[in-house]
């Protein structure tokens, strides 16, 4: 059996782990910014372009202790992942991050230092299996956990966590085609995925089924 431990975030979205952290750093700067808004700005960025761009807005040069500090916070919020071979056929992933983020200083009335960052969970864990029948064939199904979290750092409006069961059919036609069907939400639950404040909550897709073909020549 080979078991390898990983800690690049396939399975546990690291990137809510990093634009927390960021969006902690932009508050002691005194400028605003929610996880969520830092995301979709950046989501996919280098850190330090990111930074670069942020220092260009903000008119001023981010201190570099002030990033040393960025960097070293992400590296102590714990994620960890755990994949391998259960058998030659069945190869299956377990991820676990553990995130207590803060609010750092009081930006706000509402919002003051020790309040728990929008839209971060103390707890993600996933499993994922994938099952390879033959060679043509292959089935995954997979479980996601998010403890709750609350929809901005006033820590007013609680988000319950959720547990969500995902699938998947592969096929492997010939030497240049391959197919795949994705169910997500098997079992159609309601649950909230993501906010933007306290009045603009948002459920997270019911059961959705992909199909992809791929060609490759």
């Amino acid at each position: 059996m080979l078991v390898i431990f990983d800690c690049d975030g396939v399975l546990i979205d690291s990137e809510v782990i990093f634009c927390a952290v960021d969006s902690e750093a932009l508050a002691r700067l005194g400028h605003a910014m929610t996880p969520s808004e830092f995301a979709r700005r950046f989501c996919g960025t280098p850190h330090h372009v990111a930074w670069s761009t942020l220092s260009a807005e903000l008119g001023f040069a981010i201190p570099d202790q002030l990033i040393e500090e960025v960097r070293a916070e992400c590296a102590r919020r714990f994620e960890t992942e755990l994949k391998g071979y259960v058998t030659d056929q069945w190869q299956s992933w377990l991820g676990y991050a553990y995130t207590d983020a803060r609010i750092t200083s009081n930006t706000s009335t509402t919002i003051v230092a020790g309040n728990r960052v929008q839209l971060v969970p103390f707890h993600q864990f996933s499993w994922w299996n994938k099952y390879q029948i033959d060679p043509t064939w292959a089935v995954s199904f997979g479980v996601l956990y998010f403890s709750d979290s609350f929809a901005s750092s006033d820590d007013s409006v609680r988000l319950p966590g959720y547990v969500r069961f995902d699938g998947g059919v592969f096929a492997k036609i010939d030497e240049h085609w391959k197919a795949q069907l994705n169910i997500e939400n098997i079992f159609n639950k309601g649950y909230w995925a993501s906010a933007d404040g306290n009045n603009n909550i948002s459920p997270g897709q019911p059961r959705t089924i992909r199909l992809k073909a791929t060609a490759t020549f």
